[in-house]
């Protein structure tokens, strides 16, 4: 469902926003319209249920590869569908797979509120969230919840993510969890931004999951002994370092926040583009850039989500090749784009550096 919202940035069809492959290697046209079926085949490869679980790894193993053709195609909901069905079709026994995905929600709704205790998401993505309901608060009930309130969301989250751990809490935790998911979707559907329509599928795929396996079903899904001595010495080491070891390291940008769990957190590099007018005219069948007085602004996240139906790969390296590919896409602009990259200096804090490029800081030195 997903792949079909976000079809643009899967299959080679007519797109304004440019494509950021993660190796700078030209692929000739028909070699993007044969690997795009071999991807189709691959999706409908792990749909059959006796097909041999070897050739579903190959299938895992392709996509993977041809998720490398754009950044864009890296999202948080194409990487834990890849996790989850590889999961299913590699441990042979139920219970031991409940338990992986039980400690595998658990780790992400942990790391994603961790993740959240930073500035960024107190002065700037927790306000977005809150704005929709402002109309119905008073102005000082409002701005109490702004100054006081913001640091209940991360608490809430990892303090669930905990909860599903234990026998005692797992329901609870599942619970306030499900209700969390459903207020995003409140927040981001039509009754709120009305944004971001690729996240529906894969928050109601967390809430079913988290439905079975905390409240559905009678026995507790985590075992924590399962989770320490009942898998292999590489299942174990595979799980730590997936979704406790390199979420961590995430902080420091050593791996992506959003395959951490930082997903609406609010420490992710932001960057502007500003184009001139003409070009702006071309866009606005697409995307319609905001006018700052001066000149039109471009901000790349939501130029992304609103003509790919995903969000901007969040790293400095995804945002650079965009500027290069619009410096490309648009030789007859180049003289006039500027391009406002702002990585997050303290993950603490939220403070932002902001750094200029030209598309001459991007043409092969002579």
């Amino acid at each position: 469902m997903c792949i079909a919202i976000s079809y643009r940035v899967w299959f080679p069809v007519p797109r304004a926003f440019p494509e950021l492959p993660v190796f700078d290697v030209a692929i000739p046209f028909f070699v993007s319209i044969f690997s795009s079926v071999l991807f189709v085949l691959a999706l409908f490869l792990l749909s059959i249920p006796k097909v041999p679980v070897k050739f579903k790894n190959l299938a895992i193993v392709f996509m993977i590869i041809y998720a490398l053709g754009d950044y864009n195609r890296i999202q948080a909901w194409f990487f834990y569908f890849l996790v989850f069905i590889g999961i299913y079709f590699n441990v042979p026994e139920q219970r031991k797979k409940l338990t992986i995905y039980g400690g595998i929600l658990s780790c992400v709704y942990l790391m994603s509120g961790v993740l959240k205790l930073n500035g960024g998401f107190a002065n700037s993505t927790f306000i977005w969230f809150i704005t929709p309901i402002e109309s119905f608060l008073p102005s000082s009930s409002y701005q109490i919840i702004v100054d006081k309130f913001w640091i209940t969301a991360p608490i809430v989250e990892l303090s669930a993510g905990l909860g599903l751990l234990f026998r005692k809490t797992a329901r609870l935790a599942a619970g306030v969890l499900i209700a969390m998911h459903i207020l995003i979707l409140g927040i981001v559907g039509p009754l709120g931004w009305n944004t971001n329509l690729v996240i529906w599928p894969w928050n109601l795929a967390f809430m079913g999951l988290l439905y079975y396996l905390f409240i559905y079903l009678k026995d507790p899904v985590i075992d924590i002994k399962q989770m320490t001595t009942g898998y292999s010495r590489y299942t174990s080491i595979t799980l730590i370092v997936f979704f406790v070891l390199l979420p961590v390291l995430s902080i420091w940008n050593l791996w992506p926040k959003h395959l951490s769990g930082a997903l609406y957190s609010g420490n992710k590099i932001k960057s502007e583009v500003l184009i001139p007018d003409e070009l702006a005219l071309q866009l606005q069948n697409i995307y319609k850039p905001p006018h700052n007085g001066l000149e039109y602004v471009v901000q790349p996240n939501a130029w992304a989500i609103q003509e790919l139906q995903v969000a901007l790969y969040p790293s400095e390296r995804a945002h650079k090749i965009l500027y290069r590919q619009l410096c490309k896409s648009y030789p007859e602009y180049s003289d006039y784009f500027v391009f406002i990259s702002k990585p997050v200096l303290s993950h603490f804090t939220g403070k932002r550096d902001k750094i200029s490029f030209f598309c001459s800081d991007f043409r092969p030195s002579e």
